[in-house]
């Protein structure tokens, strides 16, 4: 009797325990601890919700993402943050993405001198679509101050940025990572650094174009970190001292399937200045640099085409005294400009499939066209990737009826817009009309 009394009163208060496990799993289900979740702004024609979705992201400290409305323009005229300077926008301090939609953020033409971004040490920007333009910064960072943070812009243009008395028209980098891709920065200028100045830490350039920017030291990009130059093009930048396209100080540079044309140095270096540092250089042209392509020491990991000798190429597969034969820097198709391989060019199909990460590593072009085109074959050096066959623009080997429809479903499609692909530009005039068609159908049957 008094056992089973004992077994009866156990079982009770192991039933009482389950019942108030139970009920504690309700009331955390009921009643969940408060957590700031990420959110997502979007933000009318108006600068004024502009600055508070950062300002409202950055107390939420939760990777926010603004979006712009299509098409806006967004002015700035007053100094809104003071961090490290005047900025017309708020501090990035926290993880934010900005969607443009093709909005622009400038600053007013009438306004005193602020630049647009600043990215604190804990701060990750990331914008997409978006053009940054007349940011005018008193020291560093005339478009964005990346102060040791994170800051990724992809599909978007940097322009007519300026620092008028330190370094980085368009970007300037003091410590953190800075990754740019499928974006165009030009017309930016600075006393170091007129496109972008990276004096620590990494810059990553991947399917981009630099091109007439501005600066004493580093038309195009002044760099002391590490620098990563990929299916890029540097074109007409200028410097009036040393490094029209690249100036390096003891930093490391690792340029591949890039071209660089056209840039200019009144004391040399007119496409890269290495001074202390190591470039390596694979896969790339540097042609029609003033008054030269190449001041320093260069490596090369083969592949090279430059048009005159020096920049020592001497490695497997380069090409000294070579003619590139590039067309203008234009609209070849793609989000950004680029120096088309004219007929003739030794650069066309120099690079044996599978060979220096031809077809492997590499598999598309600036312009993000199949590299190599046709399959399988050899690869053109630079950053511009054209089929070997004429008529050819779907890479198949053979020109026939697909090439054609291609060609026709793009008629009346011209430069500059949504709709224009360069591959179907076979004159290339700016215009694909019945001429392109024309010119396929002529190679009708024509085959690898």
């Amino acid at each position: 009797m008094h056992q089973h009394f004992i077994a009866s009163f156990i079982r009770k208060i192991f039933s009482l325990f389950i019942m108030a496990v139970l009920l504690a799993g309700i009331v955390l289900v009921v009643l969940p601890m408060s957590v700031t979740r990420a959110a997502e702004f979007d933000v009318g024609c108006n600068v004024t919700e502009l600055i508070g979705a950062i300002n409202t992201a950055n107390g939420n400290g939760q990777a926010d993402t603004i979006n712009l409305a299509a098409g806006c323009t967004y002015t700035l005229t007053t100094v809104e943050d003071t961090t490290d300077g005047d900025n017309g926008l708020p501090s990035i301090i926290t993880p934010i993405t900005i969607n443009g939609h093709g909005a622009t953020i400038e600053r007013s033409g009438s306004a005193p001198d602020f630049r647009i971004f600043h990215v604190a040490s804990g701060g990750d920007l990331t914008l997409n679509n978006i053009t940054i333009a007349n940011g005018k910064a008193t020291d560093y960072g005339g478009g964005i101050y990346n102060d040791g943070g994170t800051v990724n812009i992809s599909y978007s243009t940097l322009s007519d940025n300026t620092a008028a008395v330190e370094g980085g028209g368009g970007v300037y980098n003091s410590s953190g990572t800075v990754g740019i891709s499928h974006s165009t920065l030009s017309g930016n200028t600075a006393t170091y650094g007129g496109g972008i100045y990276s004096e620590a830490g990494v810059l990553n350039i991947s399917d981009s174009t630099l091109s007439s920017n501005g600066a004493i030291y580093g038309g195009g990009i002044l760099s002391y970190g590490t620098l990563n130059i990929n299916n890029s093009t540097l074109s007409g930048n200028i410097a009036t001292e040393q490094g029209g396209g690249i100036c390096n100080y003891e930093g490391v540079v690792n340029i591949n399937n890039s071209t660089l044309s056209g840039n200019t140095a009144s004391s040399g270096g007119g496409g890269i200045y290495n001074s202390g540092g190591t470039v390596n250089i694979k896969n790339t042209i540097l042609a029609g640099n003033s008054p030269d392509n190449c001041v320093g020491t260069m490596t090369s990991q083969g592949y090279n085409l430059e048009s005159g000798t020096d920049c020592g190429f001497t490695g497997t597969g380069d090409l000294q005294g070579a003619a590139a034969n590039l067309g203008p820097l234009t609209d070849n198709g793609g989000p950004t400009w680029t120096h088309a391989l004219l007929s003739g060019s030794p650069a066309i199909g120099h690079i044996p499939y599978e060979t220096n990460g031809c077809g492997t590593t590499y598999t598309t072009d600036q312009r993000g066209y199949s590299r190599p085109c046709p399959a399988e074959g050899s690869c053109d050096i630079g950053a511009y990737e054209g089929s070997t066959l004429f008529g050819d623009v779907d890479c198949d080997c053979d020109v026939d009826v697909q090439d054609i429809m291609l060609v026709a479903g793009s008629w009346r499609c011209q430069s500059g817009d949504d709709c224009y692909d360069g591959r179907y530009d076979l004159d290339p005039d700016g215009d694909i009309d019945v001429v392109d068609i024309m010119l396929v159908a002529a190679h009708w049957g024509d085959a690898c």
